[in-house]
Order: C-alpha cells, then structure tokens, then sequence
C-alpha cells in the first residue's frame, strides 16, 4: 500500500442512514427523561412507563410486533450476551430481574433504586447492579445468589466491565473514577477525580485494552470525555471539550472497529470518534447522522456485531429512542464498488455467543475471553449448548440453542456448585439458504404494507452531497486580542470583515469599534486603534461598495459612518464621514442594502424601522411594525423587500420602496434572538433561531409565510446562531456563538425545498462569531469554497472551507458565476427616482488559462476478451453483463464522487 494512504481509516468515509420506513413507533416517550434501552441479538428492549416492550428486529418482512412486560418502572436493561432469551432488568423499586419470553423471572431483591446493570462479557450468568452506593455482582444461576456487595462510597452512575470480565469501573456522584476487581474487594480499588460538573458522568471500557472511555461534565458545565489508563490514573491519557450542550451524552462503542458513538440525550445529532492506540487518542468521524424530524434522542444502543447485515457494508446499527416516541435504527456503512464479496478488513472476528468461563470459574478467580467468530457468512458457525437439570430453579430446564431459544420457556440456568461446564460442538456451515443473524434487514415500518420481492442491487451508493467531505481548515491571523467587548448585543455580530479590514467590537469607555488589517497577520499591538462612537456600539457593517466605509449605529439613536485611512487607523479617532440621527433612542440594527449603493435600513428597539438615502440623509420610507423589539432585519438581492424578526414571534415581509406589510407569519416559539436568510432569490426566506429548548432552522416560501414548509431541529446548544448563505452553491453556514464547530446546510429546490446537514466542522477551542469574506476572495486552485474570519476569545482566525477535489482543474461545477459585490446594481437615486430595476452582476471566478473540469473527457477504457466456450464463456457473458451494468450506474453517480484526493 502507498504510504500515502496507509494510516487512512477504512471507516472515515462511514456514511449514517435511518429511513423514515424503517423508524418503529414504540411512545410515546418522556422529552425529558433518559430511555432505558438494550439491544440483544434478536430484539430490542425499552422502558415504558409502566414496565418495558420489546419487538424482533431479525424479521425484515414482518411487520415487528411490540410484546410488553409489566416490569415496573425500569432504570436499566441488559441482554445476556450468551443466551438471547435473556433480558435483565433493573428498577426504580431496587429490583434486579431476569427475565424469559414468557415472563417467567427470577427476582433478585430489593433496595435502593438501580442506577445501572452490567452483564460480565466473558463469565456465564454474573451480573452487576449499581444501585445507591452499592455495587453488587449476582450469579443467576438457578434461583439466583448474591456472591459480592461492595461499598463504592457514594451514589454510583455507571458500571463497566473490561471485555475479558476481570476487572470493572464505575463512576459515582463524588466525581471519582474507581477500577476494581470486584472478587478483591474495595481495598483492590483505584481512584482519580474524574469530571467536576454536577451532571452524572459515565464510563466505557474500551474493549480488552487498559483504556477506559469516559463522558461528563466539567465544572463550567461543558460536555467533555477523557481516556484513562487502568493501570496507572493520576491522569487522563487524553481530555478534550465536547460543546456546551445541556444533555448527558451516551456513549455506546464499537471494539471491533474501534467506532465511539456519542449520543447526547436532548441532542439530534450522533457523533462519532475512531478511538486509536496511541496519540492522537481520538480522531472525530467526518460525517456523523442529523435528526431533522423535530424530535430530540432519549436514548440509545448498538446492536451486536454479529447481527448487523455484514453483506450490506454495514459495521453498526444503532437504536436511538427519540421523544416523538420511534425508535430509529441508524444504520453505519462503509461505502464500497460492490458488495458481492465478503469485506474481511472491514469485519474482523469477533466474540461469539460462548462464554470464556463459567460462573463458578469466574467467582474462583479465572479470567478468559470469549472465543471469536467469523461473520463471513460462508464462514459462520453453529453451536449446541446442553444445560444440565437444575434442582434449585422451580422453572422447568430447557435445553438451548444459540439464537434459538424456545418461545414461550424461561431458560434455566446451570448452578455455579454444581453444574459442569456446556458441552459445545461446533460444525462450520456453507451459506444458509435462510437469512441469518449476520444478514439481518432493518424492520418495516409496521404502517407500510410488505414490498414486492425484486432483485437486489449488490454495488454502487446512493448519491450523496458534493460538500459532504468538507473541511474547515484554521490558520492564526492575529493573535493577542484583548479587551474584547463582552457586553455586545447578540442582535449584533462581534466581527465584520471584507477583504481589506476586520471590524470588532472592543470594550471601553466612549463605544469602541477596533479596526485591523485584514492584509497582514501576527501578534496585535496590546491597544487596537479604535473608531469612538461617543455611544455604546450596537451594531456595526461596512459598505459593500465602499470597504473602507464603516456604519456604526449606537445606543443615543444615531447612525454614523467612519472612514478608514488607506494606511488604516494608528490611533483612536472619533471623526466621523456622516451621522444622521435616526432614532429618539437607541439604534439597535444599521445595514446597507447588499445591490443599491448608498441605501440604509435601520432599526430601533421600539419598533420603527426605517430606509435611508444615506447619500443625502434623507428618510425614504418608514415600515409601520406594531411589534416592539426588531431582533433581525435582512434584504433581498433584488430590491423587492425587507424581512424583520421581533420580539412577539412574529415574522414579517414588507414591500421595499412602498412599505407595504405583504405577509407574516408564526415564528420561533423560544425568547432569544433569531436571524434571517433570503434563499432562492426572494422565493423562500430562512430563520434561525430558538424552540423551547433547541436552536432550530425555519423555511418559508413566500406563497405563504403563515407556516413555516420546513422546521429543523438543529441541536439544543444555547448559543446565538450566526448565519450565512451561499447563493451559489446553496449552501447555509451556521456557527454558534460558544460552539466549537460549524454546521453545513444544503438546500435542495423543487420538489424537496428542504436543508439538510451535509458536514460539519469541529475544531478545539470555541468561537465568538464568524466573518465570511466576498467569494472573490477564494482560492479556487485549492477548490476552497468560501473563506471567513473566526473570532475567538484573545485572536482571530482564518477558516478555510475546503472541498477535497484533484488540484490540476477548475471545478466548475462549485465555482459557477458569482454575484459581484464590489459593484453596486444600481445607485438609490436611480432605484429611488428614476424607477430603475436591481439588475445584478455577476463574474467568472476561472483563472486565465486554466482547464475546466467539465471540459476534461474521461480516458476511453478498451477491455480485453478472451474467446473460450463452454462455461467459461457463461462466466464471460455474467461478467460483461455486470460490466455493463455498472457502467450504466456510473453513468447516473454523483461526478464528484471518486474525485476526492482524499
């Protein structure tokens, strides 16, 4: 292999898929409180409020039917990974209890209520409850005995076993992390201070290594996790922030793939990591799965390897409990050319269904992991198991077969004084002519009536976004800012930029703008020359047309325009190019129109929005808003009209020049703040903004604004969401003020007329707000889509969005013409006056002399055929069908898809 891709994740490229026919609706579900849920090779448990249901999820033409079990209210369930049939659960009465298919169960007493239940992965029947301050390790074999009782020393949150079953770790509510063999006793006991915050924490083993996974909260109530090593705690291996999200996150982890899923209760997004051997420790996955049915997840859980339909490409399925009340099976794949063969690299072995020891070897202090098993499924293994009669268990034995436990019987369970170890006979099989568990479809919706039987396409992906690999790649431009103001409205960004300068927003006496060279770089002087308003600073723009013109409007009602020197400020100044005094009080908004040069609309907090000729200070039109508290204002390209959000949720259009009210509609239900984003011209108008506990992305069409055609449920972070859209290639960035990240939204015209998350890019350290420059400033060489300045605490960044495409051609497809911003449609005397239409302009982003993409012909392949006969020339003819069928596919795929220098 080439050393240029030889330390590439084969699973970076993993793509996150739930079809709406395939959710299940088992609710409804608490908004609120966490889900209990588990997943076994068969079926699928949950909580419900009065017990727990259950469905068959191995069935992909059978509708699943939901059995429940009156259990009680349930805080933890767990599948035995050795007998399918056998589900534990853990209540709020303190109970442990295990349970058969026709609920017989034994009942493992009482006491504090369950915080959470662990089967060990490797030793036959034991089991652990975390309840109270106790960690205690059940043999349920026969009626079931309590072999150890441990004082963790106060109120446990999770329990987690290492994969070969010897040692187990816990985290509890005085923030310590404890590893202990549970047959030594506490004093075995390691500790280390964990995370600090006051939300519960929780831990993963990772697999057989040393390395524990844990996730929580720091004590400025961040999400974060660490990774520890067991053998030596006096510090984490490696610590890194999450976001600033409220939800407790779920981690559910892959060993074979060493894939980290991290689900955020409240959330609607799953994240990803591939957790490595050494430093880096994690690498974040590139495209993690978006919920955008305006519902948040309550829970989750991964299905075993051995069940997940291997010949499909997908390495993992995951359960998520949303609070609509569905459950959705999220499916990983791996996408590949084809699928006909088995993909050994992407499946290795993995532990069976045969335990390593026996409970009485366990508790005697044995230690030995499960045998593994291949999920090839020419190369699948079948297994007997005979259990012996049990005289302690009232319940009638059953003899027992891997996934295939009679319907109906409680399996009886070998007693650990007296029962010998399983005889097993294993014979390996040729391919089963019945789908088996490796091979498992997702289950039907149960509303949706069985599909027809056709022939199954066995290669090619489905199409997918151009931008779904994009990367946002950081470089310091100038560092050691300080005094950054910390008091700016949120109505208002704390940065603005073109290509010339970079405006912010910086604390102080007076109303201070500091202005910086957006041409050089490095460390800032420790004061930044300022523009004084005289006026505490609302908000802030420059010209389109003119860089170096900036409108500041302030809290004494009035608007001014400054003018930076070409050689830029070199100290503060107070001198003004024009001020006009809009507003009695308070100016809380002042833009320019984005196509009419000279052209202002401004804003005050009572509600009056006004439009300026800002040439001659004249009042132009005045747009009667009954509401008090304009939060957002935004123009159409066109000249047609102004958008506003206000404080009574109500969103408004308005005729530009005659200020006429053309239509409102209902807006985000939460307080804060929202923005807005004409799309598609004038066709449909975007806010973002706030529900009752989630930031979320409205869509309307202007056919009708009284509802919105589109509501996403983004996440449910609490910063401020600043926007920016790109016309031209449909594209709505969203970075969130306190967010480590920016989000990618595509937005797909007629018939769909929906967004949908197609990447998002993670960095380390938080953001205040993002400045994008013009698209002329792009370097369309490195295919770089778009370019901002990222604003940080003390220095500001350059992002550089990054499409991964071959470098030797000009993309056309991603640089189509572009709107010129530095040349104004038309002048607001002409608009105004004259009656002259908003004509834009548009030019070329093609570098002199360099080949377009689309002009490149694709090199003509000539195959060589060999002339045999008989059923050799069978072969041939199979062959040269499937050659000519893919090649038809390819014919309809995505063009960028192979395209990636990746």
């Amino acid at each position: 292999m080439s050393k240029r891709f030889q330390n590439i994740s084969k699973y970076r490229n993993s793509v996150f898929a739930a079809k709406r026919e395939h959710w299940i609706q088992c609710g409804p579900f608490s908004n609120n409180d966490p889900v209990p849920i588990a997943a076994g090779d068969e079926e699928v448990a949950f909580a419900t409020h009065s017990g727990i249901g259950i469905f068959n999820y191995s069935n992909s033409n059978a509708k699943p039917e939901i059995r429940h079990i009156g259990a009680g209210p349930t805080r933890s369930i767990a599948f035995s990974p050795f007998v399918p049939a056998l589900l534990a659960t853990g209540g709020e009465d303190g109970s442990l209890r295990v349970w058969g298919r026709d609920e017989s169960h034994l009942d493992l007493g009482g006491g504090p209520k369950v915080e959470a239940i662990a089967f060990n992965p490797s030793a036959q029947n034991i089991i652990a409850k975390a309840a109270g301050n106790k960690i205690q390790i059940w043999d349920i074999s026969g009626a079931g005995s309590q072999v150890f009782d441990l004082d963790a020393g106060d109120l446990n949150y999770s329990i987690t076993w290492k994969a070969d079953g010897s040692i187990l770790a816990s985290t509890n509510k005085d923030h310590l992390l404890r590893v202990l063999d549970p047959r030594k006793g506490m004093e075995s006991a390691l500790t280390v201070p964990s995370h600090n915050g006051v939300k519960p924490s929780s831990a993963t083993w990772l697999g057989n290594t040393d390395r524990i996974f844990t996730v929580g909260f720091n004590s400025r109530r961040d999400r974060e996790y660490s990774i520890w090593d067991s053998r030596s705690l006096s510090k984490p291996l490696h610590l890194e922030r999450i976001d600033n999200g409220a939800g407790q996150i779920m981690a559910r982890f892959d060993a074979d793939a060493n894939m980290m899923y991290l689900i955020g209760r409240g959330d609607t997004s799953i994240r990803w990591l591939e957790v490595n051997d050494s430093e880096p420790w994690t690498v974040a996955g590139l495209l993690g799965f978006v919920h955008t049915a305006g519902s948040n997840f309550t829970g989750a859980a991964l299905i075993p390897k051995r069940s997940v339909s291997v010949m499909a490409g997908e390495v993992a399925r995951v359960m998520v409990t949303a609070s609509d009340g569905h459950i959705l099976p999220v499916s990983v794949t791996v996408p590949r050319r084809t699928y006909i063969d088995f993909h050994s690299d992407l499946f290795p072995d993995t532990y069976g269904d045969v335990y390593g020891t026996t409970a009485e070897e366990w508790i005697a202090g044995s230690t030995g992991l499960p045998p593994l098993t291949s999920l090839d499924p020419k190369k699948r293994v079948t297994t007997t198991k005979t259990v012996p009669t049990t005289p302690q268990t009232s319940v009638s034995p059953t003899a027992l077969k891997p996934n295939a436990v009679a319907h109906g019987s409680f399996p009886a369970v070998p007693a650990p004084a007296s029962a010998p170890k399983q005889a097993v006979s294993t014979t390996a099989s040729t391919l089963p002519s019945q789908p088996t568990a490796t091979d498992r479809a997702l289950p039907s919706n149960p509303s949706s009536p069985p599909a027809p039987s056709k022939a199954v396409r066995t290669y090619g992906t489905p199409k997918q976004s151009s931008f779904r690999f994009v990367s946002g790649k950081i470089s310091l431009t100038h560092e050691n800012l300080r005094n950054l103001s910390i008091s700016h409205p949120v109505d208002s960004n704390a940065i603005v930029a073109n290509e010339s300068w970079i405006a912010v927003a910086i604390s102080g006496p007076g109303g201070r703008v500091g202005i910086i060279s957006a041409k050089t770089s490095g460390r800032l002087p420790l004061h930044v020359p300022c523009f004084v308003c005289g006026s505490e600073v609302l908000d802030f723009r420059f010209d389109p047309f003119e860089p170096s013109r900036l409108l500041v409007a302030s809290e004494d009602g009035r608007l001014r325009a400054f003018k930076v020197p070409e050689e830029g400020l070199k100290e503060d100044s107070g001198e003004t190019e024009s001020v006009v005094s809009a507003h009695p009080s308070r100016a809380n908004l002042g833009r320019f129109h984005p196509t009419i040069r000279n052209l202002v609309v401004t804003a005050s907090p009572g509600g009056a929005v006004k439009l300026y000729d800002w040439s001659e200070g004249k009042e132009l039109v005045r747009y009667e808003h009954e509401s008090e508290g304009v939060m957002a204002l935004s123009f159409d390209f066109e000249g047609k009209y102004i958008a506003t959000a206000a404080r009574d949720k109500l969103i408004r259009v308005f005729e530009l020049k005659s200020g006429k009210l053309i239509g409102k509609g209902k807006g985000h239900e939460g307080t804060k703040t929202a923005r807005l984003e004409w799309i598609e011209g004038n066709q449909y108008l975007v806010s973002i903004g706030f529900g009752r506990n989630t930031r979320e992305v409205l869509l309307y069409s202007m056919e009708n604004l009284q509802e919105p055609i589109q509501r996403l449920t983004f996440d449910n972070l609490t910063g401020v969401i600043d926007p920016y859209y790109d016309e031209d290639l449909r594209l709505l960035y969203l970075s969130g003020r306190g967010d480590a990240f920016t989000a990618l939204l595509e937005f797909k015209p007629a018939p769909e007329n929906s967004f949908t998350e197609v990447a998002r890019c993670t960095t380390s350290t938080q953001q205040q707000c993002l400045a994008f420059l013009p698209k002329a400033s792009v370097d369309v060489q490195k295919v770089e889509i778009s370019r901002a300045f990222r604003l940080t605490q003390g220095s500001i960044e350059t992002v550089s969005f990054v499409v991964p495409r071959k470098l030797d051609c000009f993309h056309d497809d991603l640089f189509p013409h572009t709107r010129d911003v530095e040349k104004s449609a038309v002048s607001v005397k002409d608009w105004w006056e004259g009656g002259v239409s908003v004509v834009l302009v548009k030019k070329s982003l093609h570098p002199e002399g360099m080949l377009a993409a689309s002009q490149i012909q694709a090199p003509q392949v000539v195959k060589n055929v060999k002339v045999v006969s008989g059923n050799e020339e069978k072969k041939v003819d199979l062959l040269s069908a499937l050659i000519a069928a893919r090649e038809e596919e390819e014919s309809d795929e995505d063009p960028d898809k192979y395209s990636s220098d990746w």
